[in-house]
């Protein structure tokens, strides 16, 4: 355990431009200017790519992507992905439910290996807890690893019945594009709205069982785990599809796909004039709360594009410390989850 920030890059001198880790990860990867990739953390499947199961307490490069130039890495649970310059993706860790990619499953693969081509260099990647997402320079989006409440967005959760009281999933091992795209309908088959021409992807997040995806018109989709609202669909439903969150159009089309993430059970995003905008779990403790409780009034028009005024709760009345607005205090509210964006205004800034 370090007890304070710690300093790596001179004990291994070397300049880091990059650090990767995961919402459910317990090891990093950190890329320098010369594109070289350097692990560290728990290894108890090979997740470092070192070939063997040794933690790392420090940055150690790994020796297997020497010849190739890392530009980007993706961590999941006990795997993780590497993206080259060439848009080639290599994989290490845990392959129990085909998580690599790598056409099978095993229990791991303690060093990388290279996923195989799939017609089009791969610009971006993700990885959820136990399932991979990759983005191709078309802008085609692939999936695979476990299915389990729709992480991988091809239409199942892959749950099927081994015996009395005994279920099982079909993994996917290779890696499959994902073919159709929805608009969310709280009263259609799944919750799924109509079919969208396919969008073209530029960026993923993956968060422990879900995933944003951001497209070239600065649109969100979403899929997967739906706890706490943490897709943004005012519902608290799974997906299986990606569904467009129709806030993120116009005016409040992302701009900056960077500004973007997908933690454990919660979503943000920046959208075009700025705004920073939260949903999912806001609170560690307590009863999900995907509707309005007793606890809590909210007006009629406090979803994004209506009420634009405050922070997370816009609208809404706290229950707890009053709000002190202008002192640089943190405020807090008694709402647990939100299954929509809210916007986050700084405390003193003038409302709009």
């Amino acid at each position: 355990m370090l007890p304070e920030p710690t300093i790596f890059a001179p004990e291994v001198g070397t300049t880091f431009t990059s650090v990767t880790t995961g919402p459910c990860a317990c090891h990093t990867v950190c890329v320098n200017d010369e594109g070289k990739a350097y692990t560290f953390g728990r290894n108890e499947l090979g997740q470092l790519g070192h070939g063997d199961k040794m933690n790392r307490g420090a940055p150690t490069a790994v020796k297997a992507l020497e010849n190739v130039r890392v530009t980007k890495a993706a961590c999941g649970k006990t795997h993780t992905l590497f993206l080259t310059s060439g848009g080639e993706v290599w994989a290490c860790g845990s392959n129990k439910f085909g998580e690599l990619g790598l056409g099978k499953t095993s229990e791991s693969e303690n060093a990388p290996k290279q996923i195989g081509a799939l017609g089009s260099k791969v610009v971006d990647i993700g990885a959820g807890e136990e399932f991979s997402v990759i983005v191709t320079e078309d802008g085609s989006v692939f999936s695979f690893g476990h299915p389990d409440q729709g992480a991988l967005g091809h239409g199942t959760n892959g749950k099927f019945i081994i015996s009395t009281g005994r279920e099982g999933f079909r993994e996917e091992s290779t890696p499959k594009r994902i073919a159709q795209w929805h608009l969310s309908d709280i009263k259609g088959k799944d919750y799924l709205g109509n079919i969208q021409a396919p969008p073209s992807v530029k960026r993923v997040f993956c968060g422990k069982k879900h995933t944003l995806a951001v497209d070239a018109e600065g649109g969100i989709w979403s899929w997967g785990c739906n706890g706490y609202g943490r897709l943004g669909l005012n519902d608290p439903h799974d997906r299986l599809r990606p569904c467009k969150i129709e806030f993120f159009s116009g005016p409040h089309a992302v701009k900056n796909a960077d500004l973007v993430t997908a933690g454990g059970a919660t979503s943000a995003a920046v959208d075009g004039i700025g705004m920073l905008y939260t949903w999912g779990q806001i609170k560690k403790v307590g009863e999900s709360q995907v509707r309005a409780g007793k606890d809590i009034e909210v007006s009629a028009g406090n979803r994004p594009g209506r009420d634009r005024r405050s922070a997370p709760g816009a609208g809404a009345r706290a229950r707890g410390p009053s709000e002190r607005r202008g002192t640089g205090k943190l405020r807090r509210w008694s709402q647990e989850d939100h299954s929509f964006p809210f916007r986050i205004t700084p405390a003193g800034c003038p409302r709009n």
